[in-house]
């Protein structure tokens, strides 16, 4: 077999699992040199990358020479080394956050880190808010629907979902339908619950919550992607509880923050922080209601987190 191209579909570590344009599989390695070129990555090869493989020796296995620009990625940082960064997936059409009110609940500031790395980093995003069926209350009702409008006045898709719901199945196919999609969330928010309504046939494993915290155990503990038909393909990520702030700088945080994006160059000062400038396009918009206060909140949060990892870092 001549050098050819092959999409990697799993990663576990170093262990890699390629498919070819037949349709096949094989497992695979990245040459030396390419662990050495990409060393800014605890792993340089993603699932999602397009890549160029030959053979090896033993012809058991391919070798990844070469990967191909990537369009986008997602990274977060390692659980066993912070100084590591992982690049969760490569080449996404969109990424699929699944929030939940209860059991567990995802906090508002996640579901905003997620939207700001997204639009860092060139991958649309989509927020899904599952497990709907518990919500029964009017206070978890009018909070649902608050938390869904946030996202919906500033031009993000939104959904509601129930993953053990049967009927809710086309539904799910067409928000992924023609796409590679990457599936996030905290551990628990029912992301393999998901896929096994969509594509019943892949069986992944389902744990339930914590009695003691209510939180998710890691059912899924490698990356991998899914053939749901020809065009549709999903990527489903371990969890995690936050979305951290790598490859971005406070500087460049609104940009980041769409509804503050075109309010910029109304701002008095060039570099304005929208911190405490009189004459704050964005601050304005906050006073005004313009600009939800859960969302600006977050990006005060944020800065300061960023300056204190700007300091941290010289």
């Amino acid at each position: 077999m001549d050098e050819q191209n092959a999409l990697v579909i799993r990663a576990y570590g170093k262990n890699l699992i390629v498919e070819l344009p037949d349709g096949t599989t094989k497992q695979a390695e990245p040459r030396g040199k390419l662990r050495l070129h990409l060393n800014k990555f605890t792993s340089p090869v993603a699932v999602g990358d397009i890549v160029e493989v030959t053979p090896a020796q033993d012809d058991k296995k391919l070798i990844i020479t070469k990967i191909k620009p990537r369009r986008n990625y997602l990274i977060k940082r390692s659980h066993h080394r912070k100084t590591d960064i992982q690049v969760i997936a490569a080449n996404i059409d969109q990424a699929i956050l699944f929030a939940t009110i209860k059991k567990p609940f995802t906090p508002l500031t996640y579901i905003d880190k997620f939207t700001v790395m997204c639009e860092a980093f060139g991958v649309k995003p989509v927020i899904l808010f599952n497990k709907i069926d518990l919500i029964k209350s009017s206070k978890d009702k009018e909070k649902l629907q608050d938390y869904i409008n946030i996202y919906k006045n500033i031009g993000y898709e939104v959904f509601t979902f129930n993953s053990k719901d049967k009927s809710y199945k086309e539904q799910g196919l067409k928000i992924l339908q023609n796409k590679i999609s990457l599936l996030v969330g905290v551990s628990g928010a029912g992301k393999s619950t998901f896929v096994n309504l969509i594509e019943p046939s892949l069986n992944l494993k389902t744990q339930p919550l914590a009695k003691h915290t209510q939180r998710g155990k890691h059912t899924t503990t490698y990356v991998a992607m899914y053939r749901i038909n020809e065009t549709t393909r999903i990527i489903d990520a371990p969890g995690f509880y936050e979305f951290e702030l790598i490859g971005i700088s406070k500087d460049e945080l609104s940009h980041y923050f769409v509804e503050m994006r075109e309010l910029l160059p109304y701002c008095k000062f060039s570099d304005c922080t929208h911190l405490h400038e009189p004459d704050c396009a964005v601050m304005n918009a906050v006073a005004m209601g313009e600009i939800a206060h859960t969302r600006y909140n977050t990006y005060i949060r944020m800065y300061y987190e960023l300056e204190e990892l700007e300091l941290y870092d010289k």
